[in-house]
């Protein structure tokens, strides 16, 4: 027997402190309701468990955002769903007008209220949005490459035929005009077509092609020219990039004025060559409202519009600017860009944890511009070779390819078969003319009841993919909790086992710490 060491004592302090230990661990998991609380009660479960955590919080996002994506369709097809409502109007009213029942001054009132119901169209598409995002008005836009005319500026200067004068500020004579100085140093002056529109024996828009008009800095030497297109609704823009501010090469806007009629639109046409092929500044015209845009950056030449006055000007930062009647350069055959636009744009849906795995979803293009194409919007709405049946249908034997393919262009093709050429403003007001516009109207119908099938048959998609994320997460949470939660009534017992334990143990130690005094009696 010892007195200086209690080993029996030393043995149940450490008993008591495993006890005391293994009951707190029992204690923990009874109240947290998980047997893994931390990576130290089980480390692979426990890293197995956080990776399911965080996938039940991404798949549980995803199925947010499943059901916002189809109640995003659901608002589009409802949208369209009136769209198609409107174009049924539109071909009654249609219908009366093709028939002579009706007398021209009734086709004047008929075409009153068929501008109303195509202005309605327009605004549901204009105006349908969610969350802020654009839904029925939209495009992609792709660049590709052919062969047309692209602009060679060593070919020097050449003035328009005697008698074409593009800008009344110029001298009826075709010379240079120096535009003044301002108080501030600047060059500011309102620029007009009317010299064009005044003369009665140009044949508006065909004798505009080629012809057009420069702007020279005199500081600099840089040219601008504006270069007048009638056979096409587009422009393009040739020259240095758009952001080199210090370059003093030739640039030349090739001006599509294919659908000018006016000197108003003759301006439109020429400003937003500049402000559509550069994506500098502040608008597009007409507008109510005053905007701009930069024809060069060096010295800062803009055109800049006054709303108020209904003035286009034009503007150099600093004083020296020349207004030139003639082209510097030429055309000659190479590759040019040419844009298509697809009618619809395209939104990704999340719709898993990893981010290259979403779903995409196409929403329509609904605007009068695309149900009735209009050429100015270089729509990519023909067929390929590729698009067409490999084998067609019944009620083709008859019929030759060039036959066959027109029938299945008009019947079953996605998009309108046809560009439309007439004036919408103007497209009942005769017999002839809303004979015309019938077909255009059947074909409008068929690109939108085509467009809501492929918005009703995405929000089924969604629908489909929220419920198997529903069931996914559901699934990865049953995994999660055999990993971390606790058997309830087996962690009750092993608590009831380590309390009784450690009472035992402190129990055990009281009586061994006495175990010193019976050495005292020994002494005695």
């Amino acid at each position: 027997m010892t007195i200086r060491n209690n080993r029996g004592a030393m043995k149940a302090l450490g008993q008591l402190k495993k006890n005391d230990s293994a009951l707190g661990k029992q204690l923990q998991k009874v109240s947290t309701g998980m047997k893994t609380n931390n990576a130290g009660d089980d480390a692979s479960g426990y890293s197995i468990s956080e990776r399911m955590r965080a996938k039940i919080r991404a798949l549980s996002q995803c199925n947010d955002n499943a059901s916002k994506g189809k109640n995003m369709l659901d608002l589009a097809s409802a949208t369209v769903d009136k769209q198609v409502e409107l174009m049924r109007t539109l071909f009654t009213i249609t219908m009366k007008a093709s028939d002579d029942t009706y007398t021209d001054s009734d086709r004047a009132i008929l075409q009153k209220e068929a501008s109303q119901t195509m202005d309605q169209i327009e605004l549901l598409a204009q105006d349908t949005t969610y969350n802020g995002i654009q839904l029925l008005n939209q495009r992609t836009t792709t660049i590709r490459m052919e062969d047309g005319l692209v602009f060679e500026p060593t070919s020097g200067y050449v003035k328009n035929p005697d008698g074409f004068v593009a800008l009344s500020q110029i001298p009826s004579s075709g010379a240079d005009y120096s535009v003044p100085k301002e108080s501030n140093g600047s060059n500011d002056i309102v620029i007009d077509f009317d010299s064009i529109f005044n003369n009665a024996s140009l044949n508006i828009p065909a004798d505009l092609h080629g012809k057009g008009f420069s702007l020279q800095c005199q500081a600099c030497s840089q040219f601008v020219t504006f270069y007048f297109d009638a056979n096409s609704y587009s422009s393009t823009r040739f020259g240095p990039e758009v952001s080199d501010s210090s370059s003093r090469q030739p640039i030349c806007y090739k001006v599509g004025v294919a659908g000018v009629q006016t000197a108003k639109d003759l301006e439109a046409a020429v400003f937003n060559a500049v402000y559509d092929t550069t994506g500098v500044g502040t608008g597009r015209l007409p507008s109510n409202s005053d905007v701009s845009t930069q024809i060069a950056l060096i010295h800062s030449v803009q055109f800049k519009y006054d709303a108020s006055a209904g003035q286009l000007h034009l503007y150099k930062q600093s004083s020296g600017l020349t207004l030139k009647n003639g082209l510097m350069g030429d055309f000659i055959p190479g590759k040019i860009p040419v844009p298509y636009n697809d009618p619809k744009q395209y939104l990704h849906i999340q719709s898993w944890d990893r981010g290259s795995q979403n779903t995409m979803i196409e929403l329509p293009n609904t605007t009068l511009s695309m149900i009735f194409p209009d050429a100015k919007e270089h729509w990519n709405i023909q067929p390929e070779l590729k698009d067409y049946p490999k084998e067609w249908p019944a009620g083709y034997e008859n019929l030759t390819i060039a036959e066959k393919q027109r029938k299945w262009l008009e019947d079953t093709w996605q998009y309108p078969a046809d560009i439309v050429t007439m004036d919408l403003n103007n497209c009942v007001t005769t017999r002839e003319r809303a004979n015309k516009f019938l077909e255009h109207v059947n074909q409008g119908i068929k690109y939108l009841l085509a467009a809501n099938t492929t918005l009703g048959a995405q929000s089924a998609r969604m629908e489909f993919m929220s419920a198997n994320l529903t069931t996914a997460t559901e699934q990865t949470q049953a995994s999660e909790s055999t990993i971390r939660d606790a058997n309830m009534a087996k962690e009750m017992t092993e608590y009831t086992k380590s309390n009784v334990l450690m009472q035992a143990a402190q129990s055990m130690l009281a009586q061994a710490n006495q175990s010193g005094s019976n050495v005292l009696s020994l002494l005695q």
